[in-house]
């Protein structure tokens, strides 16, 4: 699958709320767009969610299995060619990961990921 390229703008790992900050070049022929509103394409809902997670993991090193959302909301579409910034913020105590994207001082999603304890698939 062709993952979107991003930038580190800013990165803190701190104990206690480590959080992250990229900007994210939606290429146009991400799969992700693929057969998703031909004529105005759009980057999917859960789409959005996959890189959430998939950096989440990443730099986070999370190692727990998703096991809900809360708080999800999608407030207008991102395009390709939008300078997306992701801002991605962990609660190790709480096992929770808050997340929005934003274009243009604009937030157009937002939500909390949610993980259990023992991570029990890949």
């Amino acid at each position: 699958m062709n993952f979107p390229v991003y930038t580190i703008l800013e990165k803190q790992l701190a104990t206690e709320q480590p959080s992250l900050r990229l900007v994210l070049e939606l290429d146009p022929e991400l799969d992700f767009f693929d057969g998703h509103f031909e004529q105005v394409p759009i980057l999917p809902a859960v789409a959005q969610l996959y890189i959430v997670n998939k950096l989440a993991n990443q730099y986070f090193l999370i190692n727990k299995g998703f096991c809900g959302l809360r708080q999800l909301k999608f407030m207008s579409p991102i395009q390709p060619k939008d300078p997306a910034q992701l801002h991605i913020q962990y609660n190790p105590l709480k096992e929770q990961l808050s997340f929005f994207y934003e274009v243009k001082g604009q937030v157009k999603s937002k939500g909390i990921l949610l993980y259990q304890l023992d991570k029990t698939h890949e």
